[in-house]
């Protein structure tokens, strides 16, 4: 299992957690907190420093203060889905485009040490979510899986299935 295997396997054990079976139940809790724990730790590892989320905050405001504004004067915000992710974000009036990327690319420049070790930390982290996991998955064999588990729960949890 590589480490992005675990987000979705935790998603599985959570739906897991209803289903009957002391057994069951017991290896499914065993499994939530190691996964959990090591979740966590893949976590930390993400966290933007205070120099870059300095960064976006000022950026933020310079998008906000050029957004198109909705009816009590504040950033209008808009959504969209995009290959299942939904995504959040402002249109920036027309008229305010040429100025506002000035002053990001000014702002860039102001946090070019903190952008780039992001871009770099980021990148990182997707190859670290590549790599295998050391973690020691508490297994249960197929006849103590409940019989009202869904065919998509069991597909989230088959790290922990024995046959």
């Amino acid at each position: 299992m590589k480490n992005k295997d675990l987000f979705t396997f935790k998603e599985g054990l959570t739906q897991a957690k209803v289903l009957p079976g002391v057994k069951f139940a017991y290896a499914v809790a065993k499994n939530s907190k190691l996964v959990g724990g090591e979740i966590e730790t893949l976590q930390e590892t993400i966290k933007p420093t205070e120099e870059y989320s300095d960064f976006e905050k000022e950026r933020d405001e310079i998008v906000k203060k050029y957004a198109v504004k909705d009816k009590n004067g504040g950033a209008k915000q808009e959504s969209k889905e995009v290959n299942g992710q939904h995504f959040t974000f402002y249109n920036i009036e027309k008229d305010k485009i040429d100025i506002s990327n000035k002053e990001l690319k000014e702002l860039n420049e102001k946090f070019k040490e903190a952008v780039d070790a992001r871009d770099i930390q980021l990148k990182e982290y997707a190859e670290l979510m590549e790599v295998e996991c050391n973690i020691e998955v508490h297994k249960i064999v197929l006849d103590l899986i409940p019989e009202d588990i869904t065919g998509g729960t069991i597909e989230l949890i088959d790290w922990m299935i024995e046959e």
